[in-house]
């Protein structure tokens, strides 16, 4: 008898499949590198951004998305006093520490298939091939416009892998709002 209502639930959903996706996200990424203690006081990399699917069968989406990424900290060297560091001008004026910036816009790619339990939850598993163009900028006088700036940047390319699971309400309707939530790993 459940199979027969799982079977009479599937076919239902088919009705009704719902073939594009358009989602925003905050998402962060655990950075271990101790050289990322110059832009964060955490190991976190936070991002935000939209992705959008399609699916090209049944169970499978075809998934690409962007993120921003934004993470900086104040940077103080032996001479500060708190974060803020004295200045030689003529009016004895304390002037902003040093400033440590990285930001990026993290691209993706990928797939990832699902399951329906009644088209309410839906668990997934997936892979991104991931490209993350960074810029580290380090400004010795937030101040002034490029004074005693350094700046480098390079392109990171990576591989997420990911399982979530979905939440969706209603159900069996041709549009729905979701709730969802992916955790996994990333290579870059």
């Amino acid at each position: 008898m459940i199979s027969l209502l799982l079977a009479a639930t599937t076919a239902r959903a088919v009705e009704f499949d719902k073939p594009f996706a358009l989602d925003g996200f905050v998402a962060t990424t655990t950075v271990s590198d101790p050289a990322w203690r110059l832009f964060s006081e955490n190991d976190a990399m936070p991002a935000w951004g939209v992705r959008l699917g399609y699916r090209p069968i049944d169970r499978v989406a075809v998934t690409a998305s962007w993120a921003a990424v934004r993470r900086g900290a104040q940077v103080s060297t032996g001479s500060s006093y708190g974060s803020y560091t004295y200045s030689d001008t003529d009016d004895g004026s304390w002037t902003p520490a040093s400033v440590a910036a990285a930001t990026g816009h993290q691209l993706a790619l990928g797939a990832k298939a699902d399951l329906s339990i009644g088209d309410v939850l839906l668990p997934s598993v997936g892979a991104n091939g991931v490209l993350l163009p960074m810029t580290w900028r380090f400004d010795g006088d937030p101040e002034q416009d490029d004074a005693a700036q350094v700046r480098a940047a390079g392109l990171l390319p990576g591989v997420e892998l990911l399982g979530g699971l979905e939440l969706r309400v209603p159900p069996h309707e041709i549009a729905a709002v979701a709730a969802w939530r992916e955790l996994g790993g990333a290579v870059y």
